[in-house]
């Protein structure tokens, strides 16, 4: 293209221009070549029409043609009809300088007369003006680099570059400049995208800029960035420095090793971070200085570290001074300093304050008073702050945390039964290794009149006689108080119940007396309640009071009060059974007395307060009365009375059937009233209680029984419905409580042939392979006759087959119901059957009914693919793109899945085969017909991935030609010698002989040779065949040497050409 370029330029230097405005009218001239035509006005990037030629002479043909620079002929066409007088050539796609590489595009309108073989070009320059249509372009968009924190003031750090494709030097030239964070530290050169410091860097305050560097167009507004990152490179300018001025550090008493340090471990960094030189740690000082030797640092990790164990209770902190100091130099040096606590270690017990502790309180001490506190101490870190703990947990004191003891619960503070109190409290520290002290607490407990006096021997009872004298002994009675001192001395006192002053009470002792005689008559008893009370000696005393029982007994003579009793009662009663109380006077128990059953004893009894029971279960049928006659004696008198029992009849007798059980048989279908049996029971009871009712369960509302005893059909009975009926009979009578019997009757139901067979389905459908072997069992249909016996026994029978075939496609086994095959079956002849079955009883007139089989004949790949054909001629350009298809064909497949579950197998590498049936060419191939111009190609289809059937076409692929060979030259360069002569008159004498060849075929191997001279002299001329000759005048004096332009062309489309200079 620099070639080219040239050439325009040396053609502007002698060619008269014509100008004419953008889309102007313009004239052809098909006689005289006329000069270039300059056509001006056009923008970059213009599309539409160029000019419209008016005035075209009659019997000519126009076309258009390169000029210079074959490349410009593609951006125009001409429109024109031959025998038109008018033309227009315009741009067939925008005319862009930018592409173009050039402000000017060359053509030629060639006017040929029809008959002759001179062609006459009509030049044209068509000049373009250049618009900023790109903006800058920086070579790459992102940039980096690094510099030295010590390069001078104008040192190149980078450089960067951007390009404008604008073909105009004036559109297309840049400016730079920098932004971003800190940019005044570098400058760019506006015009050549130096970058240079502009300001001395410091590694330590920047590391790193982030820039945007912008290329801007000078003229215009246009513009681009892309982003620079230059990195600041260390140098050794500082000292080192640690990362905290002051550490704290940790670790325990009596512990050896390393601290722990906080906020961080120690670390020392030189300061020039970009260079990082080693640093080495030591130790400056310690303070107190006589733990001097108890630390050592590692001089590489900076660890600090415990050589000799401290003791927190003698020294609990220290100052430790550190150093770093550069490796390289050890005048560059920092200080720190690190503060050390010593940790507590729980490694002291805990002390009491006392070894013991005593003290004396009241019994009943409040709940929740003080009795005393105990305290402890201990020598480690924040004293004494461990636990207090009671033991035994279950005593009447509680111990809180504070070592206060307090009453817990006051009714366990008895002197009398526990009159001191020893306790064990220990002091336990809460941290390990747990160590604990242990102190006693004795309480001694005072005594509080806290105890009444409590009677002993009670209760106090005592009978006197009739014999009884004044001043006699009657009882004494005693009392005890656990007190101490006065608070336990009793005296007592009558204190109620002598009101007839009869009796006295001896106040020191509690000896109860006679005073008087207790005046008494027959059979009589006189109950006296004395009330004793007991009191102590307390401040405030206290009592407790208890009744004395004295009995005063008369002369005793026991009687009946009724001499006879008439009662009753029933049978049946479980013993005992209370029949009678008799009612009598006694001193009882005072003077004791008996009862005695003297007549029917085996039967009746009598207790000690006169209630008459049975000993036996009366029975009313065996003896329905009783006379007892009884007796009443203290041992010195007896008494007599009767007592007359009537026994009165229950329902103690069940109804009996005549029969055990039963069972009778009656057909269904019989009318309601028949009789089927009849039953009989009885009861030996009387009266109600032996009256028999029946009554029936079991009937359902079908059967029912009379009063008779007849059992009848309610309702017509159904076999298939209920094929037997289980009753029970119940024969009750009318007593209180009712008793009753059941008797068990099975009646069953004889069968009548009332019910058709019916199938388990109206249709059944099954799927049978059409490859199926014959006699395979296919389906079983089933009837079922809800009859019994013989009319419930089912055969089986084809009635139809649809479609109807010449013989029985199907057999039905005659009593299993099992449909077999008996002929082949062809899915594409036949896809489904109907066959009708019918299934009759054996039963006397015979029942049947049908049903209907549907059996679906299924697929099975019998058949194989089919090519549409079976070999196909294809014909493909060779410039076809690659993963095209290029033809399409179709297979089928007479199955039911066709191919659509097909897939190819082919044998080439070029090729694809894809469903449902494309030839494509692979991604990665291209055709060339110079290289193969055909191929054949087999191709199977296969129905199925697994046992598939396949079949084969031949595929014959023909590749065509296309224009895409240049001619070539056999050799370069030409060059002829001739000798200087007029040869515009004479015969053309032959110069030489050229050879362009063409791979591609055709017309577009068919070659039209030009020759033509960039300064228009040219006397020489080249026939078709490849001939030059020279037909002007040639003068060496004049012109030495001429340097022509031969130019093959093939007759392709787009038309390929060769030039070579000679």
């Amino acid at each position: 293209m620099a070639l080219s370029r040239s050439l325009v330029f040396a053609l502007i230097s002698w060619v008269t221009f014509i100008c004419l405005d953008a889309q102007k009218t313009t004239h052809i001239n098909c006689d005289v070549t006329p000069s270039p035509l300059l056509l001006s006005g056009f923008l970059d990037n213009y599309t539409g029409d160029i000019e419209w030629i008016i005035n075209i002479p009659p019997n000519v043909n126009l076309k258009l043609k390169e000029y210079l620079f074959p490349e410009h002929l593609p951006y125009v066409e001409l429109v024109y009809y031959p025998g038109s007088n008018n033309a227009t050539v315009r741009a067939v796609k925008p005319l862009d300088v930018d592409i173009i590489e050039s402000d000017h595009l060359f053509y030629a309108v060639v006017c040929k007369r029809n008959g002759m073989t001179n062609e006459i070009e009509n030049v044209r320059n068509l000049a373009l003006e250049d618009i900023n249509d790109n903006s800058p372009r920086f070579l790459e968009t992102h940039y980096s680099a690094s510099v030295s924190e010590v390069s001078p003031i104008n040192f190149t750090v980078i450089k960067v570059e951007a390009v404008d494709k604008d073909f105009s030097p004036f559109l297309s030239l840049i400016t730079y400049s920098l932004s971003g964070p800190n940019s005044d530290y570098f400058s760019i050169k506006e015009g050549n995208g130096n970058i240079t410091v502009n300001k001395t860097l410091d590694y330590n305050k920047i590391k790193v800029f982030n820039l945007t560097v912008q290329a801007k167009e000078k003229f215009g507004d246009n513009s681009d960035t892309a982003s620079l990152v230059i990195n600041v490179q260390d140098y050794d300018t500082l000292n080192p420095y640690f990362s905290q001025s002051v550490y704290n550090g940790k670790i325990r008493e009596e512990e050896l090793g390393p601290l722990a340090i906080l906020p961080e471990e120690i670390l020392a960094k030189d300061g020039d971070t970009g260079i990082n030189e080693k640093v080495v740690y030591s130790i400056k000082l310690v303070n107190p200085p006589s733990y001097s030797n108890a630390f050592s640092i590692n001089a590489d990790t900076g660890v600090l570290e415990v050589m000799t164990a401290v003791d927190r209770e003698e020294c609990p902190s220290l100052l430790v001074g550190i150093q770093a100091t550069q490796q390289d130099n050890i005048f560059k040096t920092a200080d720190a300093v690190v503060l050390v606590t010593i940790e507590d270690v729980n490694d002291n017990y805990p002390v009491f304050s006392q070894s013991s502790y005593n003290v004396s309180i009241l019994e009943n001490f409040p709940n929740g008073m003080e009795v005393l506190q105990v305290t402890a101490i201990d020598k480690d870190e924040g004293g004494f702050q461990g636990t207090f703990i009671l033991a035994p947990a279950d005593s009447p004191f509680q111990l809180n945390q504070t070592g206060i003891l307090t009453v817990r619960n006051s009714t366990l503070l008895d002197r009398e039964r526990i009159p001191s109190i020893h306790l064990q409290v220990t002091a336990k520290d809460r941290l390990s290794p747990y160590g604990e002290v242990h102190s006693t607490i004795n309480i001694l407990l005072l005594d509080e009149n806290d105890n009444s006096p409590t009677f002993r021997g009670t209760p106090y009872k005592q009978d006197i006689f009739i014999n009884m004298t004044a001043g006699m002994s009657i009882l004494q009675v005693a009392a005890d108080d656990p007190d101490d001192g006065i608070n336990g001395e009793i005296r007592f006192i009558l204190a109620g119940g002598n009101e007839d002053g009869y009796f006295e009470l001896d106040a020191s002792t509690g000896q109860i007396s006679l005073r008087t005689v207790i005046p008494l008559g027959l059979n009589q008893l006189k109950n006296f309640v004395l009330w004793v009370t007991a009191v102590d000696g307390g401040t405030i005393p206290r009592s407790s009071s208890v009744p004395v029982q004295i009995s005063a007994v008369g002369d005793s003579r026991p009687q009946f009060i009724q001499k006879t009793y008439n009662v009753s009662v029933d049978e049946e009663l479980v013993s005992p059974v209370e029949v009678a109380r008799v009612e009598y006077e006694s001193l009882n128990p005072h003077v004791p007395v008996t009862f005695q059953v003297l007549t029917e004893s085996a039967t009746f009894d009598i207790d000690a307060n006169g209630i008459i029971s049975t000993k036996t279960k009366l029975d009313y049928e065996s003896q329905n009365n009783y006379i007892l006659n009884i007796s009443l004696s203290d041992g010195n008198a007896t008494d007599y009375a009767a007592v007359f029992i009537k026994v009165t009849d229950v329902n103690d007798n069940r109804p009996v059937f005549d029969i055990n059980s039963t069972t009778v048989t009656i057909l269904e279908n019989m009318p309601a009233g028949t009789s089927i049996t009849s039953v009989s029971a009885t009861d030996v009871d009387e009266g109600f209680n032996g009256l028999v009712v029946y009554t029936l369960k079991g009937g359902e509302g079908k059967i029912d029984i009379n009063t008779s005893g007849f059992i009848l059909l309610e309702k017509v009975l159904d076999r298939e419905t209920q094929g037997f009926y289980n009753l029970t009979v119940i024969a009750s009578d009318q007593g209180q409580p009712m008793l009753s019997t059941a008797l068990n009757l099975t009646v069953i139901i004889g069968d009548e042939n009332d019910n058709p067979p019916i199938f388990s389905s109206s249709r059944y459908e099954v799927s049978v392979p059409e490859d199926e072997v014959l006699g395979r069992s296919l389906l079983t249909v089933a009837a079922t006759d809800l009859d019994a016996g013989a009319n419930a026994v089912v055969k089986y029978r084809i009635v139809s087959q649809q479609p109807p075939t010449s013989s029985p496609v199907f057999l039905i086994n005659l009593t299993t119901g099992q449909l077999s095959l008996s002929q082949q079956l062809d899915y594409e002849t036949i896809k489904q059957f109907e066959v009708e079955v019918e299934a009759s009883d054996g039963g006397q007139p015979s029942l049947s009914a049908k049903t209907r089989v549907v059996v679906h004949v299924l697929d099975v790949n019998d058949n194989p693919p089919e090519f549409n054909q079976a070999a196909y001629d294809i014909f493909v350009f060779e410039n076809q793109q690659k993963g095209s298809p290029i033809y399409t064909f179709s297979v089928t497949d007479k199955d039911e899945a066709g191919f659509s579950q097909g897939h190819f197998i082919y044998n080439s590498t070029l090729f694809t085969v894809d469903i449902p049936g494309i030839l494509s060419l692979r991604n990665d191939t291209e055709l060339d017909r110079e290289t193969t111009s055909g191929f054949t190609l087999q191709v199977w289809a296969v129905d199925a991935e697994i046992n598939g059937l396949n079949s084969s076409a031949l595929f014959h692929i023909t590749v065509l030609d296309v224009n895409d060979h240049n001619p070539e030259f056999q050799m370069q360069p030409y060059s002829f010698t001739i000798p200087e002569a007029d040869y515009v008159l004479g015969t053309p004498a032959r110069v030489g002989h050229v050879t362009a060849t063409d791979l591609d075929e055709g017309e577009n191997a068919q070659i039209t040779y030009y020759l033509s001279a960039e300064d228009g002299d040219n006397p020489y001329s080249i026939q078709q065949d490849g001939t030059i000759l020279v037909n002007g005048y040639v003068d060496r004096e004049t012109k030495e040497k001429y340097e022509l332009l031969l130019v093959a062309s093939d007759n392709g489309v787009p038309q390929r050409q060769a030039h070579e200079p000679f």
